[in-house]
């Protein structure tokens, strides 16, 4: 009797695990079928495809992969493949730092596919459509298994070739494998989807009714690809991810990055063991190395975030079971929101796919930017007289990464100070960063520029002064990324230009030669920004066109940020500050509320 209640308690247990493992995707809820001469016919119990696919993309993983465990359950031979195809991407095709990751990552996971037995299939292909029809077809592949992305450009792709590949007669599954939940399953009680980050992440945490699937093991063994099945590229050499002089511009990077999901682990355990008892109190420090570095693993899925959040959850119970650990437990808490906000970026891009283009906010579309490329020029090269910003964009441009701190400071500076539009520094990002993700950066963008309903509104102007001596009080940054500066005391070295000529003398600083002037000045920036918050007042509606548009000469009747070692005396006319004086005085009555009230119904976000 007890025998039998524990085979009754197991096929319980069995029944949950199929159900957990089933595609996340609605559109396919038949059983497996498979195509013979009499068109297709359903598989029996315990039969399986002959040869099915699963499609690697930004999944670079074996563990935790639900598109490979679904592939193995259904194909008695499964073939792995990875599609190169970055013209399809438009604008958007991976920056260099970005590409020298993806060769690197594709190179790990091919040989970790040898070593269970099996081999990846590569392609280089003008669209994706043109590579996976034709493979299709040649090889009999019967089903075509892969992992969710959530990007505009991926899913008008995904379905467009679920739809042709079905109409082929080839099954296809599609899987949730990047977030903890599916952005369509988080809806508030009316079904429509969230606007703000705090009531997201409230419904996440207390409302859910059920946690994030477990992780999937990694398989022990592949099944072999027959030598029959062949991709158009015969390597990974051979696909052309980077060209040789790429391949030769990029190799420091290899110095302090180590693509793989076997180094994204081993980063992962050195954070949780090292770091994260102190991330909540030294995460914002821009001179430490607080903070975990698993973005780019993230973004090409070399580690998952349920792997993530369950060792977070874990770990958690266990400090909570001892008095003194209430720190620990805040940064634990801290880090978990973090990876909420990776989850509220896609969240967000799904339910609005314009926000990588133009503002959740309408009437922000109004701004009256500068397309000034100068201007463009020194944030882009760190010559723009302002230390940490500089040091920020050298680091950036030389090993691809900066503090995300430093990415909030660049960018509220490239925004409100240089007044220029933020597509132009989301583009540079995307062009520029070894972790470039087009969801977090969006939001991060949107964010900081006050896109969306609870950022700062746009006549917020964050103090540089106070920000730098914050985040890095000693100047430590400043002086790794900008030695030429390096003997500048400290109290000065966030506003070289407030130092006595006997200290710049000394520590050999010629302003203006040496080290650039500024390139706009605070006083500039507050007329700037009001009469920008004087024209949001006038108009609530942007213009026709698309927010992409060709750099056009500055509007001389509104202020324009300055050359180098300008002053504000020689800015303007009487006349044209008296305009000013007045635009700032309408400006410096904006409020978050009046910003965005008016907008709820343009930017609710439909499910």
């Amino acid at each position: 009797m007890a025998s039998s209640k524990r085979a009754a308690a197991v096929k319980d247990v069995d029944d949950e695990e199929r159900k957990k493992m089933r595609p996340a995707s609605s559109e396919e809820e038949d059983p497996p079928t498979t195509t013979g001469t009499s068109g297709k016919v359903g598989l029996g119990v315990g039969k399986k495809f002959t040869r099915v696919a699963v499609w690697f993309r930004r999944d670079l993983r074996l563990d935790d992969n639900p598109a490979l465990m679904a592939a193995l359950r259904a194909g008695r031979e499964v073939v792995p493949l990875f599609i190169w195809a970055p013209d399809e991407e438009g604008v958007f095709t991976p920056g260099l730092c970005s590409r020298w990751w993806l060769h690197k990552s594709l190179r790990a996971l091919s040989a970790k596919l040898a070593a269970l037995g099996s081999r990846l299939v590569f392609f280089n292909s003008k669209t994706t459509k043109e590579a996976i029809v034709p493979f299709v077809k040649e090889n009999g592949v019967q089903a075509v298994f892969f992992n969710h992305l959530y990007d505009p450009i991926s899913l008008v792709r995904d379905k467009g070739i679920r739809t042709l590949l079905q109409g082929n007669g080839v099954h296809v599954e599609s899987f949730g494998a990047d977030l903890m939940y599916e952005p369509w399953e988080v809806l508030d009680e009316q079904g429509r989807a969230f606007c703000t980050f705090d009531s997201f992440w409230e419904h996440i945490v207390k409302k859910m009714p059920y946690e994030p699937f477990m992780p999937l093991p990694c398989p022990v063994a592949l099944p072999k690809v027959e030598d029959e099945v062949k991709g158009n590229r015969k390597d990974l050499d051979d696909l052309s991810i980077l060209a040789d002089e790429e391949l030769e511009t990029t190799e420091h990077l290899g110095e302090k990055w180590t693509p793989g999901s076997s180094s994204a682990q081993m980063v992962w355990n050195k954070f949780i063991c090292e770091k994260l008892a102190f991330f909540k109190t030294q995460k914002a420090m821009v001179h430490s190395d607080c903070t975990s570095r698993l973005s780019p693993h993230l973004h090409y899925g070399e580690i998952s975030v349920s792997c993530l959040y369950f060792v977070l959850k874990k770990m958690r119970l266990s400090l909570a079971s001892v008095a003194g650990n209430e720190q620990h437990i805040q940064s634990v808490d801290n880090f978990v929101r973090q990876l909420g906000y990776r989850e509220f970026s896609r969240y967000i891009l799904f339910h609005n796919p314009f926000t990588h283009e133009r503002p959740l906010l309408e009437h922000l579309s109004a701004v009256p930017w500068q397309y000034d490329q100068d201007l463009f020029k020194c944030w882009q090269q760190g010559c723009t007289g302002y230390p940490l910003i500089d040091a920020g964009m050298q680091e950036l441009w030389s090993t691809g990464y900066c503090h995300n701190r430093l990415r909030i400071l660049v960018g509220h500076f490239f925004v409100k100070y240089l007044n220029l539009p933020w597509q132009w520094g989301l583009k540079y990002f995307w062009d520029t960063l070894i972790d470039a993700d087009l969801e977090c950066d969006s939001l991060g963008w949107q964010f900081l520029s006050g896109c969306m309903i609870d950022s700062k509104p746009f006549s917020y102007i964050m103090d540089y002064e106070a920000e730098a001596s914050k985040f890095d009080p000693d100047g430590k940054y400043v002086k790794k990324w900008l030695p030429l500066l390096a003997r500048v005391p400290a109290k000065y070295i966030h506003k070289p230009w407030s130092a006595p000529p006997a200290v710049l003398r000394a520590a050999g600083v010629d302003l203006g030669v040496s080290y650039p002037h500024r390139v706009v000045l605070m006083s500039e920036v507050q007329r700037s920004v009001a009469y920008a918050c004087q024209v949001l007042e006038q108009s609530k509606t942007g213009p026709a066109e698309g927010p992409f548009r060709y750099p056009t000469r500055s509007d001389p009747s509104r202020p324009s940020s300055l050359r180098t070692g300008t002053h504000d005396d020689a800015m303007d006319g009487p006349l044209q500050a008296d305009k000013l004086n007045q635009a700032a005085s309408v400006g410096c009555v904006q409020s978050h509320i009046s910003e965005t009230d008016g907008c709820h119904e343009s930017t609710a976000i439909d499910s």
